[in-house]
């Protein structure tokens, strides 16, 4: 198995400061910065997002399509228990219990869609509303 020597240059004494200052000329090493910018970006994706105007539609015992929908996401309200899924822009599709994502009373799901895409729900039990409101 090598050796290796280490010499006294070797355990040269680096300043440690935790919290640089930039406004000082301090500067955090390379790793660390990327590492702030990546949490940035994320946090930034992650933080919080705009609406654009929510619109409504009642949701009964057949399935209901709203208008194709301009945006990449929307977020989802039910009134009551129903499915939901985005389906394609033109056509008539139908949805079940087994083919739609569950959304109970109350709840308020994110759903990322193609834009055109259109969202098709269908009730549990009692009628209700659906409140769709596009990410900006």
């Amino acid at each position: 198995m090598p050796t290796f020597q280490i010499l006294d240059a070797d355990l040269v004494k680096q300043p440690f400061t935790p919290n640089p200052d930039p406004a000082k000329g301090e500067k955090q090493d390379l790793a660390n910065e990327l590492l702030a910018d990546v949490l940035e970006a994320l946090l930034k994706k992650v933080g919080t997002r705009a609406y654009g105007a929510a619109s409504s539609m009642p949701v009964s015992d057949t399935t209901v399509l709203s208008s194709p929908i301009i945006a990449g996401e929307v977020l989802l309200h039910a009134s009551e228990k129903m499915y939901v899924a985005a389906v394609a822009e033109t056509g008539t599709p139908t949805i079940t219990d087994e083919t739609g994502i569950p959304l109970e009373a109350g709840e308020k799901f994110h759903m990322q869609i193609t834009t055109g895409q259109r969202i098709a729900a269908i009730r549990d039990l009692v009628d209700g509303v659906l409140h769709i409101a596009p990410v900006l």
